[in-house]
């Protein structure tokens, strides 16, 4: 299990064109050069998360990497309902669980 923490890419994670750029940069520094790797994402400190930022890196990494992801169940509400507006758009369901679980 490899952990990606949110917060490196900042506080407020909320455009959409943001969003793409940090796939972008996951995609490449973590997804494509660990084929087959558990990855959990850590979003200690992040304060916003917009679901059009969510559905960017989230949603896509869903579509290309299933089975790959999961998230820090202890995240708050507010940065959770990022993740419920996708799952609903994308239809795809997110695993939430503790950092030393996966």
């Amino acid at each position: 299990m490899k952990i990606i923490p949110m917060r490196s890419y900042g506080d407020f994670l909320t455009s959409r064109e943001d969003g793409r750029q940090v796939y972008e940069a996951i995609k490449r520094d973590y997804l494509t050069s660990h084929p087959g790797i558990q990855f959990f994402c850590d979003f200690q400190g992040v304060k916003v998360l917009a679901p059009s930022f969510c559905d960017e890196v989230f949603g896509s990494w869903m579509e290309e990497f299933p089975n790959t992801l999961a998230l820090d169940q202890s995240m708050n509400h507010a940065l959770k309902a990022a993740f419920e507006t996708v799952e609903e758009t994308r239809r795809v369901r997110f695993r939430f669980c503790a950092p030393g679980a996966v």
